[in-house]
């Protein structure tokens, strides 16, 4: 158990440094589009709630679809 104590002490202090690190420079480009955000909250948050809906259900249905038309198309004709 010692030893884990010790162990463990380097670990977090090193975890703090890069998380300091990594912490300015996310905040740097969030604070430099300071008007850009409620656009991007509004138009990205229209087209992220239609995007997965209507592509996801479209995508797997269009391939199906398209391919099972063309089949029957071609079985038919």
């Amino acid at each position: 158990r010692p030893s884990d104590a010790p162990s463990a002490s380097p670990i977090p202090s090193a975890d703090s440094t890069t998380q300091s690190q990594t912490f300015p420079r996310p905040q740097a480009p969030s604070q430099h589009p300071p008007s850009p955000p409620k656009r991007c909250l509004s138009y990205g948050g229209i087209s992220q709630l239609r995007v997965p809906e209507e592509p996801a259900a479209e995508e797997p249905a269009s391939p199906e679809e398209s391919s099972g038309l063309s089949l029957l198309h071609q079985e038919s004709k």
